[in-house]
């Protein structure tokens, strides 16, 4: 609407008064009209009875405002109304002097049910109508049911409502936050000339009077509360001194997961399922005949333990300063034991000795000789030779090798050759003297110099 259809009803138009919200306290007292509107039919205005008297308004409210009507004193008018005017939006249209006029009223009808929908995440509550009524609706179970157009009472509530809401701040010009969203919704016409005027829905957003229907919602639960189940007062008293029972038809549906095929394609997941049950029952078994912990070899420490405490293998022969290479990796590994004793060997790679590539860097063990326990020195001796190991740098003077001794296998094994795996069998073993065989080899190993 614009200003001139609005004009019939808006107070300040009238006369030259001053209309602001302290003055608007005593004038609405004679704030009636029956001036006609081209929306009275709309509205159902008439100037038959005063119920029925179209609404008077302060003033036209600024762009982004609203301003509600408050002026119907006498009781039994059902319904509130609110003016609001559009402005500037960021999509470059102008709804400056763009008028929107809304009814917000109650009423009960019989054409309906009642849907509230609980999940895990949380509930929805919806009126199905009409159309979309089931078989719940009031008029299936009581079809005498009459249609209540309107509920005085509610008006009270609505005026205390729109106050809470700052809808009536239009009156000084508060640019309220919630006027404001409103009044964005206000529609454009896809034509304004008056005589072809159209205006379309926006499919994206919704109108005012949707907006103002999904804010004053609350309203309606808040009346329920102490009513009865039917469309009027079944009761004598107007006051009830004690709480009575009231009864109505409902019906409950739950929907829980179920582990089994309901229609026939579903029904080939049964197949997973008895897998599933079988695989599990199959591990029940297997724990329960395999009582304790198992002890996992790949794990780092337990690895370089068992890597440790095993006697070495010709078939890394050289690797150990570069590690392994080639084929070297597709050596299988066991572990086998000797009583308690935990050690690792080689399968059978026989082909692995046949076709080894030399290392390119070379291991030679040199001669070992076999040295007296030295006589421990004094600390201070160090200082002595290194002022030696200087002149004789100095000098050219060079230290004599070690006489070379009986040279030895770079391959050993820490067994005796009746518990040797048949990989080392070829190795040299060489005997010391000691008490036992294994302190004998011990023994050769610590009193053993490589010279690379």
């Amino acid at each position: 609407m614009n200003e001139d259809e609005l004009k019939p009803i808006v107070y300040e138009t009238w006369n030259d008064e001053v209309v602001n919200i302290t003055t608007w306290q005593t004038l609405w007292n004679n704030a009636t009209t029956t001036n006609k509107t081209k929306v009275d039919s709309i509205f159902g205005w008439d100037d038959k009875e005063r119920v029925n008297y179209p609404p008077v308004f302060a003033k036209y409210p600024k762009p982004f405002n609203t301003i509600m009507n408050h002026t119907s004193y006498p009781w039994g008018r059902d319904s509130i109304y609110l003016l609001g005017q559009g402005g500037p939006a960021d999509d470059g249209t102008n709804a400056t002097g763009v008028y929107v006029l809304c009814k917000i009223h109650v009423s009960l009808t019989p054409e309906c049910s009642t849907r509230y929908n609980v999940t895990g995440s949380g509930g929805t509550m919806e009126a199905l109508c009409e159309d979309r009524a089931d078989d719940m609706a009031y008029i299936k179970s009581q079809p005498d049911a009459e249609y209540v157009k309107s509920i005085v009472n509610w008006r009270d509530i609505g005026f205390d409502w729109s106050n809470s809401l700052s809808l009536n701040t239009g009156i000084v010009d508060a640019d309220a936050s919630n006027s404001r969203l409103l009044t964005q919704l206000i529609l454009n016409p896809s034509n304004p000339d008056p005589k072809e005027f159209q205006v379309d829905l926006n499919p994206a957003l919704p109108s005012v009077g949707e907006a103002l229907a999904v804010m004053s919602g609350c309203t309606l639960l808040k009346s329920t509360l102490d009513a009865p189940f039917v469309t009027f007062w079944n009761y004598t008293q107007p006051i009830l001194e004690e709480p009575q029972t009231q009864y109505f038809n409902a019906s409950l549906k739950a929907q829980q997961y179920a582990s089994g095929g309901v229609n026939d394609p579903s029904k080939g997941w049964m197949i997973i399922l008895i897998l599933v049950f079988s695989m599990n029952i199959f591990v029940l078994i297997y724990f329960v005949l395999h009582r304790g912990l198992v002890t996992d070899f790949s794990e780092p420490p337990n690895l370089f333990a068992l890597a440790v405490n095993s006697p070495p293998s010709h078939v890394l022969a050289g690797s150990c300063g570069g590690g392994p290479e080639g084929k070297q990796y597709s050596v299988n590994w066991f572990v086998n034991h000797e009583g308690s004793h935990l050690f690792m060997e080689p399968g059978e790679k026989t082909h692995l000795l046949s076709g080894h590539r030399e290392h390119p860097h070379v291991h030679v063990h040199g001669p070992v000789e076999e040295l007296a326990p030295g006589e421990v020195k004094p600390n201070n001796i160090g200082v002595f030779a290194s002022m030696a190991g200087a002149v004789k740098r100095g000098l050219g003077i060079k230290d004599r090798p070690p006489s070379k001794l009986r040279p030895v296998s770079a391959v050993e094994s820490l067994r005796a050759p009746s518990i040797r795996p048949q990989s080392t069998t070829g190795s040299e073993y060489e005997m010391e003297d000691g008490h036992t065989r294994t302190q004998r080899q011990y023994q050769k190993l610590a009193n053993r110099r490589s010279m690379l």
